[in-house]
């Protein structure tokens, strides 16, 4: 009646099936040699952030075999910058063909989810014509969302098309911004609008 009660055979191969089977999974996906399955294991379960941060350490290396899909994985939960990266890699034909056309519609996807650095690069493409024909209505509406974000190039690009539609103190406004924050031509052009109207040195224009 004291006898120690061992486990069940049916018990324990219940218990240690599961870990088997994952060695046997992680064996099967690595293939030549390499870590393949270890790293598509050590993959699992990250997020958009996380992968994105494995992929941009990967491109350093020029592994772009396996910081592509991570990229794409990471585009997909609608993480911009991910985007941002991607249409980085199509405009420079890292990993995949050069395309303009292909990069401006990655910039365009992570330009609509509110990422600031992605609309300014989208707004110099549609300023130059790189991707899609020049329009510079697009280029000012998304140079100025980029600068109300406080991006410092776009708060300049902003400035110089208020300027061009002769709305001086708007634009005055844009350079004062740029300016704050080390924008050496902004700075010079809003020196300018000061020498023209001298009161907007006491009293910072409006934007």
């Amino acid at each position: 009646m004291n006898e120690e009660l061992s486990p069940s055979p049916r018990s324990e191969k219940k218990g240690g099936s599961m870990r088997p089977l994952l060695l046997g999974l992680g064996a099967a996906l690595v293939v030549g040699g390499t870590v393949g399955g270890l790293f598509y294991f050590g993959v699992l379960g990250m997020t958009p952030q996380e992968k994105h941060a494995e992929a941009m350490v990967l491109l350093q290396t020029g592994d772009t075999a396996q910081a592509l899909p991570l990229l794409r994985e990471s585009a997909e939960k609608a993480y911009a910058p991910a985007y941002l990266e991607l249409g980085r890699c199509a405009a420079e034909g890292i990993g995949m063909a050069q395309d303009a056309a292909v990069a401006l519609t990655h910039y365009q996807a992570a330009a609509g989810l509110g990422y600031a650095p992605a609309q300014s690069l989208l707004a110099a493409c549609y300023e130059a014509g790189t991707g899609a024909p020049a329009d510079s209505a697009e280029a000012a509406r998304w140079y100025r969302a980029a600068a109300e974000q406080g991006d410092m190039e776009s708060q300049y690009k902003t400035a110089l098309h208020c300027t061009t539609e002769n709305r001086v103190e708007e634009a005055a406004g844009w350079y004062l911004a740029a300016a704050d924050q080390g924008h050496a031509a902004a700075a010079a052009a809003l020196a300018a609008c000061y020498a023209m109207v001298p009161e907007w040195s006491r009293m910072p224009p409006k934007r």
